[in-house]
């Protein structure tokens, strides 16, 4: 969710409450599907979001 926020802050959090709304009606997979995010704990996936906190490093980094 934090990765699609970076990209479209206003959709992120839509979704976001989209999901809180189906509350516990949906198995957790489907719950983070409709809030945008991947139930995934693959090298892929990980490795996104490695990339992902290195950027954002780099860019507090920049600002300082």
């Amino acid at each position: 969710m934090w990765f699609n926020a970076r990209r479209d802050q206003k959709k992120a959090v839509a979704d976001y409450w989209r999901a809180l709304a189906l509350g516990a009606t949906v198995p957790l997979p489907e719950l983070l599907a409709t809030a945008g995010a991947k139930f995934a704990f693959d090298a892929q996936r990980i490795k996104e979001v490695v990339d992902l906190m290195e950027e954002v490093i780099e860019e507090m980094e920049a600002k300082f």
